[in-house]
């Protein structure tokens, strides 16, 4: 996949930084627009309003994200940090039902 379109909801960003895809941002409510500002912040995405955006608009969008590789690397770097555990998750297991016990 070379471009993720999303309202940018909690799950979907996550996914989208774990596959390392970029993403067009159409947040639509609450966390979302955080989530859509955080990205943009990272220059991970570029965001559109969902209630004006004409097609004209959501085509140039596409079209940058596909052609600019900054948001690409930007995404793989991300991704990167995201996955970048000291502990596989049988580890993580392990280490938290010790604790608890």
């Amino acid at each position: 996949m070379r471009l993720f379109i999303t309202h940018c909801g909690v799950l979907s960003t996550q996914e989208a930084i774990y596959r390392r895809v970029p993403i067009l941002s159409l947040p639509v409510f609450c966390d979302q627009m955080d989530n859509a500002h955080m990205l943009v912040r990272h220059n991970l995405t570029i965001q559109m309003n969902p209630r004006t955006i004409t097609s004209e608009q959501l085509l140039e969008g596409i079209k940058e994200i596909l052609s600019n590789p900054m948001y690409k690397k930007n995404m793989e770097r991300m991704g990167d940090l995201m996955t970048d555990m000291p502990l596989t998750s049988k580890q993580q297991a392990v280490f938290w039902s010790e604790y608890a016990i």
